[in-house]
């Protein structure tokens, strides 16, 4: 039998799943039928076939205008944070990557393609249940309950120029779709600072099954490359040490530098503990993919996260 793709096993994940479903629920249902698959290509391709996932675009199935109508690309659709169903074109409608002043975005819209037919074999039948607000890693995204915090999928109206903006905190991901930056602003602007570290710390089971805060290790203040505020040391269900590296924007190469420097060190210092690292970012840079791909105790995974504010009295 000829090997299945990344998406025929999401596919068929949706098929055996109770809908809506979350990204770890679809890992773990391939890597128990199919332990040799890699689970970053799984977390990966729920972004890439996600018709409403703005950040589709950056992986290169995605890198070219196109109506979001292919079976094999074009299978998940997201409900809400987290929650995935199978998508369907008369329930969900139709999607498209178009190019939005020289950048790709994904948005709704109201153009049926031609001969398009949504093909209800490929669709799996949505058996409901309640959506739970869950961490969403991508590679998987990775996203804090409790913060409510993603955007709200691309809609068709064309992007909006936005009012001139505060200057920004922090440096914002620097190929967003125009439509995803401006609304990033806003909402930033608009948001109290959140504490999306200590929200990925207690929740890192949805980064990776079994992983969890490691307190206490003074093996962190010794790397020769110094760890920031920002990083963290947990440990995996194979007693790994991870050095998890969380950023709010799209890192440069020198992290992948920093990391194998550490990484070196400790296979040297500490030979009876296997040491990896994850990098966790909104966005990750075609650049790092590239610097990472060789580099199996490197992990590089996504998050994402979405804000719902509400009237009070």
């Amino acid at each position: 039998m000829a090997e299945k793709s990344p998406a025929d096993l999401i596919r068929e994940a949706m098929e055996h799943l109770d809908q809506p479903t979350t990204p770890s629920e679809i890992v773990r249902y391939v890597s128990k039928r199919y332990p040799k698959i890699d689970e970053s290509k799984i977390r990966s391709q729920v972004t890439i076939c996600c018709v409403n996932m703005p950040t589709r675009v950056s992986f290169p199935e995605n890198h070219k205008p196109r109506v979001a109508d292919n079976p094999e690309l074009d299978c998940l659709y997201r409900v809400d944070f987290g929650q995935y169903v199978s998508y369907d074109p008369e329930q969900h409608g139709y999607w498209e990557i178009s190019e939005v002043n020289g950048e790709l975005a994904v948005r709704k819209t109201e153009a049926k393609p031609s001969g398009a037919k949504p093909d209800k074999d490929k669709a799996a039948p949505v058996k409901e249940k309640a959506p739970e607000p869950k961490i969403s890693s991508k590679a998987e995204p990775v996203a804090a309950p409790g913060e409510k915090a993603e955007a709200e999928p691309a809609q068709a109206a064309a992007p909006r120029e936005p009012a001139k903006p505060h200057p920004p905190a922090k440096a914002r991901p620097a190929q967003a779709p125009e439509k995803e930056k401006i609304a990033r602003k806003q909402d930033k602007e608009a948001e109290p600072e959140m504490d999306i570290h200590k929200a990925l710390a207690s929740n890192l089971s949805e980064v990776e099954d079994g992983l969890k805060p490691l307190t206490g290790d003074p093996v962190a203040g010794k790397f020769p490359a110094k760890l920031t505020d920002a990083d963290f040391l947990a440990q995996g269900r194979d007693g790994a040490l991870v050095i998890v590296k969380v950023f709010d924007s799209p890192p440069g190469q020198q992290v992948v530098t920093d990391l194998l420097v550490n990484l070196g060190w400790a296979h040297e210092q500490m030979k009876e503990r296997k040491v990896r690292a994850i990098i966790l970012s909104p966005e990750i840079p075609d650049e790092l993919r590239f610097a990472t791909r060789t580099v199996p105790d490197i992990k590089i995974m996504t998050y994402e996260y979405k804000l719902v504010f509400s009237a009070v009295g």
